[in-house]
């Protein structure tokens, strides 16, 4: 055989072997390995940008209360002036990409039914800056979902060219999902729940699979610049003696229901703002206000809590 022809035969048989490699059960588990280490550094600078907002909004707030203290005015006129202008601007990209609004789960339920579709590079863009100006100003929001929806953008990008089956790429954004979750908690047992239960509702051992490995990633990539400690580390807790075990159903019984009353607000201030007679880009401008008396007398009820508990 021809030398040149043996060279391109062999060439191409090792191309065969990789796209077989690829489109295998095995291959999909090492796609999500690469999506969960992708997911794992975005929201590892995700992390890292809301922990120097905090530290930037205690000393900020500090100085504040000093101010007003020596009867100085004009730094809480400042500081007015100035969440005016970000809510307008938060405003502003909420209109751009409604799909960043929010927590992003209930839009990735819609996307994974086929109801939504994603424009995952802005979407990105607009969710981590959204989510650092908001959370960093004092707003009470958590960086669970986001850290969701920005590991699915995450997936999505990776999967941009993939010949993939819409079933495997949904196992993909999917761990993608996952991971976030993972990485921003140091929790990968608590990502591969999560996408199982919330997400799918559906247990399938190539799904367990999948999320698992982009989980697992994503803690070590999180561990790396974090440490490999759990974000809530309870350990100081002494075990409870069994006579108080009944406060315990009691506990979770009062808990429910203030879970149940903080989601009817939630819900009712939405339907609040559709009666307001002002812009939408305006919206965010009424809790960023509400903020600056509780960043004031309530500091630690301000931001994602994470210190506080």
């Amino acid at each position: 055989m021809n030398p040149k022809k043996e060279s391109l035969f062999s060439i191409q048989r090792q191309r065969d072997l990789l796209r077989r490699w690829y489109f295998s059960r095995i291959g999909l588990v090492a796609e999500s390995a690469l999506i969960g280490l992708a997911s794992g550094l975005v929201v590892s600078f995700f992390r890292m940008a809301l922990v120097q907002a905090d530290g930037f909004r205690l000393n900020w707030y500090q100085r504040l209360s000093n101010a007003i203290y020596n009867k100085q005015w004009y730094p809480i006129g400042l500081e007015i002036l100035a969440f005016i202008v970000l809510g307008l601007f938060l405003g502003w990209m909420s209109l751009w990409r409604p799909m960043a609004r929010g927590s992003g789960i209930p839009q990735l339920k819609g996307y994974f039914e086929g109801h939504l579709t994603f424009r995952w590079f802005s979407e990105l863009i607009v969710k981590i800056t959204s989510g650092i100006l908001g959370i960093g100003a004092g707003l009470s929001l958590g960086r669970e979902g986001p850290s969701v929806q920005i590991g699915s953008y995450v997936g999505m990008g990776i999967l941009t060219r993939s010949e993939r089956s819409a079933v495997e790429k949904k196992f993909l954004i999917t761990a993608g999902a996952s991971a976030g979750l993972a990485a921003a908690f140091n929790a990968p047992l608590a990502g591969v729940l999560f996408a199982l239960e919330e997400l799918h509702r559906v247990f399938s051992p190539l799904l367990l699979t999948c999320t698992l490995a982009a989980s697992m990633t994503a803690d070590m990539v999180a561990g790396y610049f974090f440490g490999m400690h759990p974000v809530f580390n309870f350990r100081a807790i002494k075990l409870l003696p069994i006579n108080l075990y009944p406060w315990i159903i009691v506990l979770g019984v009062v808990s429910a229901l203030g879970a149940d009353l903080f989601k009817r607000a939630l819900y009712g201030f939405q339907d609040f703002y559709k009666h307001v007679p002002v812009p939408r880009c305006m919206w965010p401008i009424l809790p960023l206000l509400a903020s600056i008396p509780l960043g004031l007398y309530l500091f630690d009820v301000t931001g994602g809590g994470h210190p506080l508990i």
